[in-house]
């Protein structure tokens, strides 16, 4: 009985069909993947959110955004236990969670910049962790949210520790999404390193009329879920979404009678400085 031997078409064939499942396949794996980066940094916001309303809690109902500059600005004493510049929202929140790792989206590495969590800086005296020699700020891995400084309550201004109850939309306002900058410190209309003129909204719609200092589109420092972000909530609540979805009133305190209410927050807002 005569074998008969494969000819150079049948192999090439099997190759042809194996790549194209794989190009069919591997972007359903890589959509999966990024689905379960997305949950797990959704859990970690929630977490973020329950240490949050402990911390209101603990503090007759006011937000975490009064800092003790009693050593002055811009020190290392303050990277290491306030919630203000060159600190974060995490130094207050700290006995309220279990680890700083909530604070890290796991869709984003980003090392050594600003913020990092002093838990995660090994230049910080674990054993001392408020002692400041020898710590450099910027070693570590960085935190990958924004915290809504602007929208909860102003450190620089008489918004300071707001309670709750001065929160006229709980539900529709953000406290916190994925982004490589760490703050909205800057006032929205007014600060040119605001997340309208320089950050977030910069970065994700490039340069748009009114935006004095941006310097053009970075997706690479936001809306990495597929476009879009995960959005903690003062009431608790993560819900993901585009920037396109959202409204000035979904950062700022703000009514329906406010003239930047219902604007998209593609168009310039006018925002009074105390809202």
């Amino acid at each position: 009985m005569v074998r008969r031997a494969f000819t150079l078409i049948e192999p090439l064939v099997v190759i042809a069909i194996i790549a194209i499942l794989a190009a069919i396949l591997f972007p359903v794996f890589a959509q999966a993947r990024e689905k379960a980066r997305t949950a797990s940094c959704q859990s970690n916001l929630k977490q973020i959110g329950m240490a949050y309303h402990q911390y209101l809690q603990d503090y007759d109902g006011r937000v975490p955004v009064n800092c003790d500059r009693a050593a002055g600005a811009n020190t290392v004493q303050n990277y290491l236990r306030n919630s203000c510049w060159p600190g974060w929202l995490s130094n207050v929140l700290r006995p309220y969670e279990k680890s700083p790792d909530i604070y890290f989206c796991p869709s984003k590495m980003v090392m050594n910049s600003s913020f990092v969590d002093p838990r995660k800086n090994p230049t910080v005296n674990q054993a001392r962790p408020l002692d400041p020699t020898g710590v450099i700020p910027s070693r570590g891995r960085k935190v990958t949210y924004t915290y809504n400084e602007n929208g909860l309550g102003h450190q620089a201004s008489s918004l300071q520790g707001r309670t709750e109850a001065d929160f006229r939309e709980p539900a529709a306002l953000a406290i916190m999404w994925d982004s490589l900058n760490s703050w909205t410190d800057c006032w929205f209309a007014t600060s040119p390193c605001s997340i309208w003129h320089e950050r977030d909204l910069c970065w994700y719609f490039g340069r748009l009329p009114g935006m004095v200092r941006c310097s053009g589109q970075r997706l690479d420092l936001t809306a990495w879920h597929q476009g879009g972000m995960n959005f903690l909530y003062f009431d608790g609540h993560v819900k993901w979404a585009r920037w396109e979805q959202m409204r000035w009133h979904n950062l700022m305190n703000i009514g329906p009678g406010h003239p930047d209410y219902n604007k998209p927050v593609n168009q310039m807002p006018v925002e009074t400085r105390v809202q």
